[in-house]
């Protein structure tokens, strides 16, 4: 007798035991494809994002040295005085509290310093980023969620400002892509672009002006309007910098490099979180990095993230993808 035929008497006379078998066998067979696929998936993420980043420095605050500049600011106005210090504020509260307070010019990012940088050789082109500004929308609703307390959000939506918004980390990333319009040019004044979620809702499309003011002042604060030139959708969900429908990923409008700090109150006085700089030559990258670090700025006040350090930020989202997929395989 054959194995075939034993094979199939087998099935006849433990029809339940053959089944159960069967869905073994299939279940652990679907789990090692899955794994498979997961880090198949996980390798083409990562080598997406190495294309996406290219060859690009990023330079930002440094914590540390922010840390010593207040204290240094409060050293100098004194102990338990009101005053303000090279745009450190202290004051005291009502309650008797303590409070200390830095404006724009204390966190920015310089854009004098952003600007010799570019001027190093090698350097293609240099994007400003603004910090995610909230702002209060006048003219249009914003996405919420009716199951949260709202008592303690700003009831605005958030505004990001670049110079060149093909440059945005979380454009160059391949997180947003637009399905309607246009990115924002450079040199462009009071425009924007819009998620699909947030165009859904208030039936916006390109053209279309939104107004705003500051989520803070709503009630005696200056109109500022931005017109739609754009809309996009999310292949991934942005990272929100706060909790609260204010900062979600659909209420996010990117904008150009100067309208947060007008809608915000703060025009003249911009708050730049992020300078990202494209080298022409991939060859030539160590060269321009060395280039780079003998500018005559004050490099104690910021940290420059080198290609290495921009793909450990941009793929950190799918390490939880290859964890699973290793689980799988085990």
């Amino acid at each position: 007798m054959n194995v075939m035929q034993r094979g199939f008497r087998s099935i006849i006379r433990k029809p339940i035991k053959s089944i159960l078998l069967l869905l073994v066998v299939v279940v652990i067979s679907s789990f090692f494809m899955a794994g498979l696929s997961g880090q198949s998936a996980n390798i083409k993420t990562q080598d997406a994002t190495r294309q996406a980043v290219g060859a690009t420095f990023r330079l930002e605050e440094n914590e540390a040295n922010r840390h010593k500049r207040i204290d240094e600011a409060t050293k100098i106005i004194g102990e338990n005085k009101e005053g303000t210090y090279g745009g450190f504020t202290q004051k005291q509260l009502p309650n008797g509290a303590w409070m200390g307070k830095a404006d724009n010019s204390f966190e920015t990012i310089k854009q004098e310093d952003a600007q010799k940088i570019a001027g190093v050789d090698g350097i293609e082109a240099y994007n400003l980023i603004t910090v995610s500004t909230p702002v209060n929308p006048l003219n249009f609703k914003r996405i919420e969620d009716p199951d949260v307390d709202q008592s303690s959000d700003l009831g605005g939506v958030n505004v990001r400002g670049n110079r060149i918004m093909e440059m945005d980390m979380d454009v160059a990333s391949g997180k947003i892509k637009l399905v309607e319009g246009r990115m924002i040019k450079e040199n462009e004044t009071d425009v924007c672009v819009v998620s699909e979620e947030l165009a859904k809702l208030n039936s916006l499309k390109p053209g279309d002006e939104l107004q705003f003011n500051n989520a803070k002042d709503k009630e005696n604060s200056q109109e500022y309007s931005a017109k739609v030139v754009g809309i996009y959708k999310t292949t991934q969900k942005i990272k929100p910098v706060m909790s609260g429908d204010t900062y979600r990923s659909e209420n996010t409008i990117f904008t150009d490099l100067h309208f947060p700090e007008k809608a915000s109150g703060e025009e003249g006085n911009p708050l730049f979180q992020y300078a990202i700089f494209k080298v022409k030559d991939v060859d030539a990258y160590d060269r321009v990095k060395a280039d780079i670090q003998k500018v005559d700025i004050g490099w104690e006040r910021y940290d420059l993230i080198d290609n290495n350090g921009n793909i450990k930020s941009m793929a950190e989202n799918f390490n939880d993808m290859e964890k699973i997929s290793r689980m799988l395989l085990l």
